[in-house]
């Protein structure tokens, strides 16, 4: 019998694990092989570790740089020169977003949160506003993967208001940190069990029961559920991936409400860096040799560099609906449409690219068996749904993960920490963690 089971060794599992075994008997139960979730470093596919999940620190979040410290894990700032092709010419650009000070003004006329395409429908319908509209959705599909049918505008809003924050990479990957709290939990006595998908979830107060489809059963006083949010939602046949028994119904309705957003992450290694080539340097108006980010009309429209490392590695980004559209593409077909992107935006021969091309990878996260989604986005019901969520059932059932957060920092490894701290206190009935 543990104290508590922890179902998902993600960012927000390991953290909780990190916490509770250093006074807690303490499990984790995980569907994959390896621990992390979405955040999965690979090592040794290409000349250096790529990131086939999350990859930035997106500023200067708390939870994730104390982390890093208390690791001695290094971490440094990334950047470069933002460009954008349009109608066949490039144009260096720093805005998203076109005119984001008058869609600034509207948003906060907005007295309740409605979905983007709503507020659009409502204040820009005229043809005069094509463009403005155009870079509303791209922004709202391309960072947030989210559909703009469902997407919160208040959201938007916060986005549009927050100054643009410094960017960094962790050194050596997300994994270097993984592996540091995954190895400190083993050192604390926590038991991790891998290849171990959760099936259903018996419970009464404090006494749960936990069995998996590899025919495992595990006994706990609590449990913490931190599994991805499309997991637990409906999928085509009306099913959830854990069945909970008696069932949660509140709980469930609210899961529903969360935004699960669809991405596919294409990374490609070269011979050369040929965007670097003369005569992609000298085209009109782009001097693309520096590039950091890219982003288009384009199957796959957005492209980013290493920089401020210099290797022959591109990431290719396709995000929200469009990637959902591409769910049951095999990756030789998603390779062959990155390739013909790059060679439309850079104007070169894919035989070219084909002759370069030492690795590729396709990690399309919709397709993931323990995970269904790459990460949230905010609707207009998050909110009120989060805090369904957040509260425990019984003092027995308890949940954390990014979909339990719908701050500025949505959608990112940081949101997962944020919620496990708030979720550890709620387990071990603090008023604030001590991390």
């Amino acid at each position: 019998m543990y104290d508590i089971a922890i179902i998902g060794a993600g960012a927000s599992g390991l953290l909780a694990a990190l916490t509770l075994s250093q006074s807690k008997k303490v499990c984790v139960i995980e569907a994959d092989e390896r621990v992390g979730g979405r955040a999965h470093t690979r090592y040794g596919l290409f000349s250096t570790a790529i990131e086939t999940g999350a990859e930035f620190v997106h500023g200067n979040l708390p939870v994730t740089l104390s982390l890093l410290k208390k690791f001695k894990i290094k971490y440094f700032k990334v950047g470069g020169d933002i460009w954008e092709k349009r109608n066949g010419h490039f144009k260096k650009d720093d805005e998203f977003i076109e005119n984001p000070e008058v869609i600034i003004q509207k948003l906060r006329e907005l007295k309740q949160d409605i979905s983007v395409a709503a507020f659009l429908d409502m204040y820009f319908k005229d043809k005069q506003y094509d463009e403005l509209v155009k870079s509303i959705c791209r922004y709202t599909e391309g960072f947030n993967a989210a559909d703009v049918s469902r997407a919160s505008s208040f959201f938007l809003l916060n986005q549009l208001r927050e100054e643009e924050e410094v960017q960094y990479r962790i050194d050596g990957g997300y994994g270097r940190l993984i592996s540091a709290m995954h190895e400190r939990c083993i050192s604390q006595h926590c038991d991790f069990y891998l290849s171990s998908a959760v099936q259903t979830i018996r419970w009464a107060e404090n006494e749960v029961k936990i069995a998996t489809l590899n025919d495992k059963t595990f006994e706990a006083k609590q449990v913490l559920i931190t599994v991805p949010c499309a997991v637990l939602q409906k999928d085509d046949e009306g099913k959830r991936g854990i069945q909970f028994m008696p069932a949660i119904q509140a709980k469930m309705e609210a899961i529903d409400a969360m935004g699960c957003g669809m991405v596919i992450k294409v990374l490609l290694e070269f011979s050369i860096p040929f965007w670097k080539l003369p005569q992609i340097r000298e085209k009109p108006g782009a001097n693309l040799g520096e590039f950091f980010f890219l982003f288009s009309e384009e199957a796959i429209p957005t492209w980013w560099t290493q920089r401020p490392v210099e290797n022959n590695i591109l990431t290719g980004w396709l995000a929200g609906p469009k990637a959902l559209s591409l769910k049951n593409r095999s990756s030789a077909e998603i390779l062959e449409l990155s390739l013909q992107s790059l060679s439309n935006l850079f104007e070169v021969p894919v035989s070219m690219l084909i002759s370069q091309l030492k690795k590729h990878h396709i990690e399309n996260w919709s397709t993931h068996p323990f995970a269904k989604q790459a990460y949230n986005y905010v609707t207009p019901q998050t909110k009120a749904a989060v805090k369904i969520l957040a509260e425990p059932v019984m003092n027995t059932l308890f949940f954390a993960g990014e979909t339990l957060y719908d701050d500025s920092a949505a959608g990112t490894v940081e949101a997962a920490f944020v919620s496990s701290v708030l979720a550890t206190d709620r387990l071990l009935g603090t008023a604030q963690n001590k991390m």
